[in-house]
């Protein structure tokens, strides 16, 4: 599951959504945020990556690093 910026107090779609991470044992959890605002239940913190930071640059740095070549337009 990729989370992307959702605040650490908005649990109206954090908790159902880490709930059913914990439930099936073969999937993870990705979240993207500010490092202020990750918040990750315990239950699945060994299947969790926590990219932290702005989201934008984030992803630019991961497609840099994938040798991706970005054309904005």
């Amino acid at each position: 599951v990729l989370e992307l910026g959702i605040g650490r107090r908005n649990m109206l779609i954090k908790a159902p959504t880490m709930d059913m991470i914990s439930k099936l044992n073969n999937w993870s959890y990705i979240t993207f945020n500010m490092p202020e605002e990750i918040n990750i239940a315990n239950d699945i913190k060994d299947r969790t990556l926590a990219i932290k930071g702005d989201i934008t640059n984030s992803l630019s740095e991961i497609l840099i690093q994938s040798g991706y070549k970005l054309r904005l337009s």
